[in-house]
């Protein structure tokens, strides 16, 4: 699945993506998918007023995908391919199940964001329900 959370847009919502909220991205997996790896490409540096806005990654819980991080530091602050959970060598111990149909989310927290632009790559497979 691919996705993208930019400041020069809104979100699912129609919500500046600049703002301290919870942002959709418009991309939902589907019931029972397992995310089994993937990555996140910084386009733009994300920044805020006082560099210390922080932004997350989630499906089905938060910070499930890229833990909240100041936009000071990694993984925020340089262009380029950054690592995310779950790991494509290890599905078994970090691949997350999708139980119910969910929306990608990029949540931002502390204070708003000014500038940044990230493309997201989720990679899944469709697994059998659970009896």
């Amino acid at each position: 699945a691919r996705f993208t959370f930019d400041t020069a847009t809104v979100d699912s919502l129609k919500a500046s993506n600049k703002t301290v909220a919870d942002h959709g991205t418009g991309v939902r997996l589907p019931a029972n998918a397992v995310i089994i790896g993937g990555f996140v490409e910084v386009n733009v540096p994300f920044t805020s007023a006082d560099s210390t806005a922080t932004i997350a990654i989630s499906v089905m819980a938060g910070n499930d995908i890229i833990s909240a991080a100041a936009v000071s530091g990694a993984p925020w602050s340089t262009k380029g391919l950054k690592a995310i959970t779950p790991k494509n060598n290890t599905p078994e111990s970090t691949g997350i199940k999708v139980t119910a149909e969910k929306e990608i989310v990029c949540t931002v927290a502390v204070q708003a964001l000014t500038a940044g632009k990230l493309t997201g790559f989720l990679d899944y497979v469709i697994s059998a329900t659970t009896p």
